[in-house]
């Protein structure tokens, strides 16, 4: 199966999930896990050459556990005082290292398990396709042995769609009601109507640079430095700023001339988004008096990655004819 053709089943199961799911209101929770299963799959597929078929699969689970794992380990305070790694470990207070331990088992098991199964079938000759397989044979090729091979080898925006939508429903419609103009309502939007549909791709690069966020993962200077006359001294720790680094007009003299299509994951962002659009409408809940409960713009600062403060939408079919156009294209 080709990259863009996984691309394509996978948003097509996603929309089968969400249609399955469609009379009961949806949490920030539940999309959570079906945008992750999705991506998951993908990155599976593409990378490993796996396919997914349920929400228990041991690898999926693996993946869930290393992505809450990633997104915590800048938390703890060892991170800024990193001279707080050699304190023992039966000094009273140094719980987190217990728990590094613990993530970096689950860390090493997520990757390894997934990792050796596909190297196996790569071994016996049943795949071929798949990122790793191309990776594994061109560093044996290159002259590492097996060992050096196998060490060499080893969703958030579409959420805050959900939370646009129903935060500005006129925006929906009009992006609704440019696929209608650009692709009609007797398929399904693909890649090759990506050029066309402007205020689609508009409306996805808002989303995008609203969970950009103003600072990165903390990072230790192992050795003496000095930048532009500034003196880093060795152990210092450095955090850079993701959001002045992408911004930099020396660098990026032509922002708008970027094409975000060349990215595989964006371009997956879009497919997942388009496919929402043309057939599904994310309406906003009601309280108990009748009245729209308004979700809000307001993101989670306590991860690496900031995520929408919990909510619940309602996602529905357009119409029965958008329905049955999701049941006839899985």
């Amino acid at each position: 199966m080709t990259l863009r053709a996984a691309q394509d089943s996978e948003a097509r199961r996603l929309l089968d999930r969400l249609l399955a799911a469609h009379e009961e209101p949806m949490t920030s929770e539940h999309l959570n896990t079906e945008f992750y299963r999705t991506t998951s799959a993908l990155f599976l597929q593409s990378v490993y050459g796996y396919e997914l078929k349920s929400s228990e699969d041991q690898f999926l689970t693996d993946i869930i556990i290393l992505n809450s794992v990633l997104n915590q380990a800048s938390l703890p305070t060892v991170n800024v005082f990193p001279w707080m790694e050699h304190i023992p470990d039966w000094f009273p207070g140094t719980g987190w290292k217990q728990t590094a331990y613990q993530w970096r088992a689950r860390k090493d098991r997520a990757i390894d398990n997934v990792y050796n199964w596909s190297k196996q079938r790569i071994i016996n000759g049943l795949d071929d396709s798949s990122v790793v397989s191309h990776i594994y044979r061109d560093a044996r090729q290159t002259g590492f042995n097996e060992a050096d091979a196998d060490d060499f080898c080893k969703n958030v925006a579409s959420i805050l769609v959900m939370v646009a939508m129903a935060m500005y429903p006129d925006i929906q419609e009009k992006a609704q009601q440019e696929i209608d103009q650009i692709v009609g309502t007797d398929r399904l939007p693909n890649v090759e109507d990506r050029p066309s549909l402007h205020y689609v791709e508009r409306l996805l690069t808002e989303i995008r640079l609203m969970i950009l966020p103003s600072r990165g993962v903390p990072h230790v200077c192992t050795e003496e430095n000095e930048y532009r006359g500034y003196r880093i001294p060795k152990g210092a720790v450095m955090i850079g700023h993701i959001r002045a680094t992408v911004r930099e007009e020396h660098v990026y003299k032509d922002a708008e001339e970027i094409c975000p299509g060349q990215h595989f994951f964006r371009e997956m962002f879009y497919i997942e988004v388009v496919l929402i659009l043309a057939t599904m409408k994310v309406e906003r809940c009601k309280d108990e008096n009748g009245k729209d409960i308004v979700p809000t713009a307001e993101t989670t600062e306590n991860n690496v990655i900031s995520r929408p403060v919990p909510f619940k939408v309602k996602i529905v079919p357009r119409s029965e004819h958008h329905a049955e156009l999701i049941r006839t294209a899985v």
